[in-house]
């Protein structure tokens, strides 16, 4: 009874083991070995091991469970593609149309020192040249042409140039048991000891 009257007198609300109870409850109860602690607002804080307090509800109501949760959603579904092949200058349907032997590359060089040159066909690299090459470059450009408009890029790199020019040609010819004759090119590049640095050229190349 003296707990009771002692709870009432002070200001906060009463919990037991974490359960608000009222002071008037707690009248003719006798707890054994309790901690009993009071917080800034008031409040009353008995810990009562071995007790366990139910709250008391008025009569009609209803103890409410425990709040719906939504379904966890699952995983994404996910689809297949199938993955990108590995993209060239000449797609599938175009790369190889051009009959070989009919077009070819070749390159002269002149004793010629610190040229590099890069050729390349509708974007594709097709050979990488440089000075000092012992023979010469023939090269059947045919796989890398399509019937009708093709671009030929020729690129040197010059550093401390010398000795004879360095040539690059492209264009029809005909092989004659291992020689390529070819008639006037349609692409004739060329850098000598005079060119220094970059040098780049485009050519547009008809194939019909």
């Amino acid at each position: 009874m003296l707990l009771a009257s002692l709870l009432t007198a002070l200001a906060g609300n009463v919990y037991i083991n974490s359960v608000r109870v009222e002071p008037s409850d707690l009248a003719g109860l006798e707890l054994k070995s309790v901690n009993v602690r009071t917080d800034v607002d008031g409040n009353v804080w008995i810990d009562a091991p071995g007790y366990t307090v139910r709250p008391v509800l008025p009569e009609g109501s209803t103890v409410p469970g425990p709040a719906p949760t939504a379904p966890v959603p699952g995983p994404a579904p996910t689809t297949t593609a199938p993955m990108p092949g590995p993209t060239t200058g000449l797609t599938p349907a175009t790369a190889g149309t051009v009959p070989p032997g009919r077009f070819w590359l070749y390159v002269e060089d002149d004793n010629s020192s610190g040229h590099v040159v890069d050729v390349s066909v509708n974007g594709v690299l097709v050979t990488t040249v440089r000075s000092g090459t012992p023979d010469p470059i023939i090269l059947d450009v045919g796989k890398w042409l399509r019937p009708g408009e093709n671009q030929i890029v020729c690129r040197a790199v010059s550093t401390e140039p010398a000795g004879g020019p360095l040539y690059v040609y492209l264009g029809r010819g005909q092989d004659n048991n291992g020689t390529v004759e070819m008639g006037s090119p349609d692409v004739q590049f060329g850098v000598g000891r005079s060119r220094s640095g970059e040098t780049r050229r485009t050519y547009t190349f008809e194939v019909n």
